[in-house]
């Protein structure tokens, strides 16, 4: 979802790290201004495909808006730091104890702010980063990821003209060899 999410945002790179304990994901797409990050990417059933300000040459990969939703369940915290052209950073984490425990009292949930070592986190000029924490899955092994995306995403390895779509993980090109 977080690649679909870059492509959509018509970043040229995504950079996707692994740790033992963190799964990052940071593109240098077009980023999200608070508004966006509020009414767009926070608002379940948002789809980019409707919205008549999208003059993207690309065609869209997200569909009904509801695929962010899949990011809360591999990982205990989701934090998202944005940035987008002439606009101030934005973001916030979701901590999905927190999350649940209101969602069982019918309460209200607010993100949590970003941190300050967060906020410097994101070293692109606009883009996203993503970061997972405490993953909850087994599936977070390099070369799992790197198949999956290869199979996934083999649309950019025919991509011509200017359009350019690159995915490192751990700072390898994943490619058809994947």
């Amino acid at each position: 979802e977080a690649i679909s999410n870059s492509w959509d945002a018509e970043a040229k790179e995504i950079n996707i790290t692994i740790t033992e304990d963190r799964l990052i994901v940071e593109d240098n797409g077009k980023g999200m201004s608070e508004d966006d990050f509020q009414e767009k990417f926070l608002t379940v059933g948002y789809s980019r495909r409707g919205d008549v300000t999208n003059k993207s040459n690309r065609n869209v990969i997200g569909r009904k808006g509801i695929g962010k939703l899949a990011m809360l369940s591999v990982s205990e915290k989701v934090t998202v730091i944005t940035k987008k052209k002439g606009f101030k950073l934005t973001g916030g984490t979701v901590n999905n104890t927190n999350l649940d425990n209101e969602i069982s009292k019918k309460g209200k949930y607010d993100l949590e702010d970003l941190l300050e070592e967060e906020k410097i986190s994101l070293t692109k000029e606009t883009g996203t980063r993503i970061i997972f924490q405490n993953i909850k899955t087994r599936l977070n092994r390099e070369d799992i990821i790197r198949k999956y995306i290869a199979t996934q995403f083999n649309f950019i390895f025919s991509l011509n003209g200017d359009d350019s779509f690159t995915i490192l993980v751990n700072g390898k090109k994943v490619s058809e060899d994947d």
